[in-house]
């Protein structure tokens, strides 16, 4: 038998001959979790909320061929099931996960990317708004820009009267 080329097929290989060996469920869930989901999860935080359904459902699709070479049974079983079994949580409720967790990181003093927060609104003003954010809101025409976790919190012309350099950190295009 030929060795797989395309990536996905070597991901699906590996797990396929680990299992076949006869290592032990839970040694194949901790090789797929520390080996092969890192690559899915790598630079979430930039990516995470430009994402389309497709994309989401692709990336979804690579977990549950995972979980059905691990667990033969669950091959019949819903995905969330599979999930459960497992106890891990969907790529999705990881990508928030890591971008919350990437944003707060930004927010201590003590990061690097810190200075280039405009200043927080005031909290005695946020206690009486509709949006309490702690930053201010870009404006935008669709939801999906909003929705982007960066600009959700620091607006676009904060970032250009800061540092322009941030744009290409995110790598987002305008």
């Amino acid at each position: 038998m030929s060795r797989p080329s395309r990536p996905r097929q070597l991901r699906d290989y590996f797990l396929k001959q680990l299992r076949r060996a006869g290592v032990p469920q839970d040694q194949l869930l901790h090789f797929y979790t520390w080996l092969i989901r890192p690559v899915l999860e790598y630079a979430a935080p930039v990516w995470n909320h430009l994402l389309t359904k497709t994309q989401i459902d692709q990336l979804e699709a690579i977990q549950r061929r995972a979980l059905r070479i691990i667990y033969s049974y669950s091959n019949d079983m819903p995905y969330i099931n599979a999930l459960y079994c497992a106890a891990i949580p969907s790529l999705a409720e990881r990508r928030e996960q890591l971008s919350r967790k990437f944003f707060k990181s930004v927010q201590e003093p003590s990061s690097c990317l810190f200075s280039l927060l405009p200043n927080p609104r005031d909290p005695s003003i946020t206690t009486r708004l509709r949006s309490a954010n702690k930053f201010p809101r870009l404006p935008s025409r669709t939801k999906k820009i909003s929705d982007i976790y960066f600009l959700c919190s620091v607006s676009l012309s904060d970032f250009i009267a800061i540092q322009p350099s941030i744009l290409v950190f995110c790598s987002f295009s305008f």
